[in-house]
């Protein structure tokens, strides 16, 4: 092989690395799957939709953030979420600690960012009310929630335990085991975690 090729074919050879390398690595997904318990035997049109509400209690005043957004399977009344694994700061309680409620309303055009004040709540159709995502950025609320050290970085899901006090915790479980429920939300047990 002349000296000229063998240049070449390292060029060549540099110059893809160099190409591959630089492109950006595909975003993870965390995916959230489950059923739906339609006590009511609500109808679930196209317009009902299944969201991830944020609740940011670490502020003054206290808000709502809506990121996640997913999809019902009619038949079989299961629903899945997809997050990608680098959520906003704004949903996450002094940028550390996010707890995410999965509810399902008759409402298909929320987009991802806070609540309104005047949101109409009627448009509420049901709510995995003792399962939460939660996601840890790092470990700095771990001794402040005591239940936190029990959730890796990232994202998880969590499963409600009643609190011998005023508050609730959670602790992890399996994908695949949350569970919507449609029904009045006075009937709905809700974590009160905060």
């Amino acid at each position: 092989m002349t000296k000229i090729k063998f240049m070449l074919i390292l060029l060549i050879a540099v110059f893809l690395f160099s190409c591959e390398s630089s492109t950006k690595p595909e975003s993870k997904m965390f995916t959230v799957t489950g059923s739906i318990d339609n006590v009511k035997n609500v109808t679930i049109t196209d317009n009902m939709n299944v969201y991830v509400f944020w609740a940011v209690t670490a502020t003054s005043p206290d808000y709502t953030y809506i990121w996640g957004k997913g999809t019902i399977d009619k038949d079989k009344m299961t629903f899945k979420i997809e997050l990608p694994d680098n959520p906003p700061n704004e949903m996450l309680n002094m940028n550390s600690l996010g707890v995410g409620q999965i509810l399902l309303l008759d409402d298909n055009n929320l987009q991802n960012g806070k609540l309104p004040f005047d949101f109409d709540r009627s448009k509420f159709v049901g709510i995995a009310g003792w399962y939460g995502i939660i996601y840890k950025a790092n470990d700095s609320l771990d001794a402040t929630i005591d239940w936190a050290k029990k959730f890796k970085n990232g994202f998880s899901i969590g499963e409600g335990v009643e609190g011998a006090g005023s508050f609730d915790s959670f602790k992890p479980m399996e994908n695949g085991e949350v569970k919507i429920t449609i029904d009045d939300l006075g009937n709905i047990k809700i974590v009160n975690w905060t």
